[in-house]
């Protein structure tokens, strides 16, 4: 979980930046985008725990 949480940071970067200087989020158009697969995994863990 923490290498896909990492890639997704890596993710949310670029779209930002590709945002910010062509107005497309270059990262999630290209298959970097990995937030389902932690949704899944979340899922599987269960609730956080307090």
């Amino acid at each position: 979980m923490a290498v896909l949480t990492n890639q997704q940071n890596k993710a949310v970067t670029g779209d930002a930046l590709g945002v910010f200087l062509i107005g497309v989020p270059v990262s999630s158009m290209s298959g970097g985008d990995h937030e389902t697969e932690i949704a899944v995994l979340k899922g599987r863990c269960g609730p956080p725990k307090t």
